[in-house]
């Protein structure tokens, strides 16, 4: 049957467990929702140390695994750049120098395109072999496909979207998704979740408020979540005397995360920086409007003026007059929440992103 070939597949990626990012959250609903999910992890922990000390260990497994099994013929690597780069390279080499399998190198990195363009003629001789010789490239946008056609040559390369669970608790009828749009004097709950850092965008989201404060205070609660430079957040919040206004809720999954999404009304992601960011998808498939910035595939998935609005990155102007224009609307905020979830459902649920793998595997094979 067609969807065993799955059970020919070996997925390497970091280790959804202690990994926070992009790639774990893949990983995380490919366990779900495939089968027959067969799965290396490239790391043991989140510590580099201990990362490095257990990689010529993984690597052993990893070699045995396809020295005993013959089902395996494709090695599905997902990665990004920097040092997620140099581990997947030596999976790349075993795999086809040694073992002569298929390889499908999934590029998840929102700045690859930045390491490559600085990295030494070494490593970028590197780089084009794991991309030139990989039986298939995944990208995740139009976007990231002509930056790699046009850099490099790729036999072959294709679009996987990133994948989305199901959202649960969601109202789908005629009536707006959420039953709480229906006040006017209603405080709009933003929300921001991903790395803590100037990448995301999320000091030029609260230096928006805090320059427009007598405004946002009365109409608007931000919500941020995430791992990264956690001390410069809670600093900046303090010293500019929004905590009336900001609440920094930690690290966000499973259920609370579910919940919280479900409690907002607008997400809110300034990045400078961007593939196909995992997090944008789960708000949208949650009916929330975006407002983010026309970076890597964000407007692929985001459509100005449909399902959000668009801003150039940096332009605090324009993110100002985006977050007041939603925050004063429930009307616009239902309209495009509703369209979040059209353009979301039809191509990053499971079932259809599942269908997309298993004729890639296919042809392959």
């Amino acid at each position: 049957m067609k969807h065993d070939i799955f059970d020919n597949v070996l997925y390497i990626a970091p280790h959804y467990k202690y990994w926070k990012g992009g790639i774990s959250a893949v990983i995380t609903e490919y366990k779900r929702s495939i089968k027959n999910f067969h799965y290396l992890p490239s790391t043991t922990s989140s510590n580099i140390f201990l990362t490095a000390l257990s990689f010529p260990f993984i690597i052993l497994i990893f070699s045995f695994r396809l020295l005993v099994s013959k089902k395996i013929k494709i090695v599905h690597i997902h990665g990004a750049s920097k040092g997620s780069f140099y581990r997947k390279f030596v999976f790349f080499l075993i795999a086809k120098k040694f073992f002569s399998k298929k390889v499908v190198y999934h590029i998840h990195g929102a700045g690859y395109h930045l390491f490559y363009g600085s990295a030494s003629p070494f490593i970028k001789k590197r780089v084009r072999r794991i991309i030139n010789q990989s039986d298939c490239l995944i990208v995740l946008s139009a976007w990231w496909k002509d930056f790699f056609e046009n850099e490099f040559n790729p036999p072959h390369i294709k679009i996987v979207p990133n994948i989305v669970a199901k959202p649960s608790k969601i109202v789908l009828n005629s009536k707006p998704y959420l039953d709480e749009f229906n006040t006017q004097e209603k405080i709009i709950n933003l929300l921001f979740l991903g790395r803590i850092g100037d990448r995301k965008g999320i000091f030029d989201l609260l230096k928006v408020l805090t320059d427009n404060k007598s405004f946002f205070e009365t109409r608007c609660r931000l919500r941020v979540g995430g791992d990264g430079e956690v001390d410069k957040l809670l600093e900046y919040i303090k010293i500019h005397n929004l905590t009336e206004i900001v609440e920094y809720i930690g690290f966000v999954q499973g259920e609370k995360k579910n919940l919280i999404l479900r409690e907002s009304d607008i997400y809110v992601l300034p990045s400078y920086n961007e593939g196909l960011p995992i997090s944008i998808l789960e708000a949208m498939s949650y009916a929330k409007p975006i407002i983010s910035t026309t970076v890597g595939g964000i407007p692929e998935i985001v459509h100005d003026r449909y399902n959000g609005t668009l801003f150039e990155p940096g332009n605090l102007e324009e993110l100002k007059t985006a977050l007041i224009e939603l925050i004063d609307d429930s009307n616009l905020l239902e309209t495009y929440g509703k369209n979040s979830y059209e353009l979301v459902k039809d191509k990053h649920f499971p079932d259809s992103v599942k269908e997309i793998l298993l004729e890639l595997y296919d042809e392959l094979i």
